[in-house]
């Protein structure tokens, strides 16, 4: 699964302004694998919270395969996007790299 195929299926649901996904390090057992982390630019209106990331996480699960929904979905204000609009994944896996 590519990272725009997520970034498509979370763009549909009303509550989401903007979001990208990002693959991470995760280094929380004995070995270190690749994750898809999505980070979320909600809409003004939704509360952020873990009902929100549950309820995003729910509605990927109805357009993709199980094991290709993030674990987890993290909120900012604004993604970061270069002069001509382009998403810039290398300041968002800065954030997220160890």
């Amino acid at each position: 699964m590519y990272p725009h195929e997520l970034e498509s299926g979370l763009s549909l649901h009303p509550k989401v302004v903007d979001v990208a996904v990002i693959e991470v390090i995760d280094v929380s057992d004995a070995q270190a694998d690749l994750q898809l982390k999505a980070i979320v630019q909600p809409a003004a209106e939704a509360e952020v919270g873990d009902a929100l990331e549950h309820e995003l996480i729910d509605f990927l699960k109805e357009r993709v395969a199980r094991d290709q929904v993030p674990r987890s979905i993290d909120f900012t204000h604004e993604l970061p996007r270069t002069s001509s609009g382009v998403l810039y994944r290398h300041a968002l896996r800065a954030c997220f790299d160890s």
